[in-house]
């Protein structure tokens, strides 16, 4: 793919969502803090990016979410 461009702050208002694949893609900067509003989610794939910032602590809160990936970011932090 070759999604460009932030992970939208309008994304945390759709707490329906299931599943978020926006890996191998383009995207810049970070993670939304408030993703842990997302209490539905189940799936996080964000991996092969170029994010940056640190993993929001919200995520931890996410106890649905059952599938994360994060990796080939500039993306730091503990879940």
């Amino acid at each position: 793919n070759d999604i460009t461009g932030v992970i939208p702050l309008s994304i945390t208002s759709l707490t329906e969502l299931q599943q978020i694949w926006l890996h191998e893609n383009k995207l810049i900067g970070s993670i939304p803090a408030g993703i842990g509003a997302l209490s539905n989610l189940e799936e996080f794939l964000v991996a092969k990016n170029s994010l940056t910032g640190t993993i929001p602590e919200s995520i931890g809160k996410i106890t649905k979410l059952d599938i994360l990936w994060l990796d080939n970011n500039n993306i730091t932090g503990t879940i």
